[in-house]
């Protein structure tokens, strides 16, 4: 040790804190990470208690209700008509077991215009459930039944919406006959 020199000792000692000083900034990038992830999580976690909004669907959707009369796979027009305004119709046939198919439906399709362009059966039935008026003219009326004969609809559930008083009254018109009262639902069996 007597013909040891500081300078190549330090050589040794340099190893050492390099290797204290790389331990250190691991373990900041370990906390730094941790810390990240943390804060992200917390604000990822949504506020408690949760907005919901409970979903039911009439009885005449459920089992044993009105609609086992309906044959699998007909067509059925539901109220509030299934758009981006209202997903209910889509909710209630989901409850059904897909039983029946609607001319209905939300989709996203890209482009400037996202979804299917309105026929005029939708158009009335949105506007109707928004609480606007429609003039009701023969012509309107013949390209409503127009638009049901070209679907194949068999049946029509107005279901429950702000707007069903004058839905009701508008397929009254549309039919020629007032509808059923059938597990909280109004409907139109349309047999041909």
């Amino acid at each position: 040790m007597e013909s040891a020199l500081p300078s190549r000792l330090m050589a040794i000692a340099f190893l050492g804190i390099g290797i204290i000083a790389a331990t250190t900034l691991q373990m900041r990038r370990v906390v730094t990470t941790i810390t990240l992830v943390a804060g992200l999580a917390i604000v990822t976690v949504p506020w408690l208690p949760y907005p919901t909004q409970p979903a039911a669907a009439p009885a005449f959707f459920r089992l044993g209700g009105g609609v086992e009369r309906i044959a699998p796979g007909q067509v059925v027009l539901v109220t509030p008509f299934s758009s981006k305004v209202s997903t209910d119709a889509m909710y209630w046939q989901a409850t059904a077991n897909y039983r029946f198919r609607m001319p209905e439906g939300d989709a996203f399709t890209p482009g400037p215009y996202l979804g299917p362009h309105p026929s005029i059966m939708q158009s009335i039935l949105d506007d109707l459930d928004a609480g606007q008026s429609v003039t009701v003219t023969p012509e309107v009326l013949d390209l409503f039944r127009a638009d049901l004969e070209g679907h194949g609809i068999t049946a029509i559930v107005a279901g429950p919406s702000p707007g069903q008083p004058a839905i009701v009254e508008f397929l009254t018109e549309v039919e020629g006959w007032p509808p059923a009262d059938d597990g909280g639902v109004k409907v139109w069996w349309r047999l041909h």
